[in-house]
């Protein structure tokens, strides 16, 4: 696990560095690698999301965006 944080540490940490976070498995496993770089992490509320994902999200304290908005 510590050489794939190392790996990404060389790709990641610009301004420019996003996290589009999903709430599956995959996503909770970057976004877990990511904490503490450099990395915006963005959820999209595209209103067909189970409320348990939704709960999740914001029990994680991740930034949200939503697609019935104006982002």
């Amino acid at each position: 696990m510590n050489q794939v944080r190392k790996k990404l540490e060389e790709h990641v940490g610009s301004d420019k560095s996003v996290l589009l976070f999903t709430g599956d498995k995959e996503s909770t496993l970057l976004f877990d690698l990511v904490r503490g770089m450099n990395v915006a992490v963005v959820f999209i509320d595209t209103g067909c999301h189970f409320q348990e994902i939704i709960d999740y999200v914001r029990e994680l304290e991740i930034g949200r965006a939503s697609c019935r908005e104006r982002v």
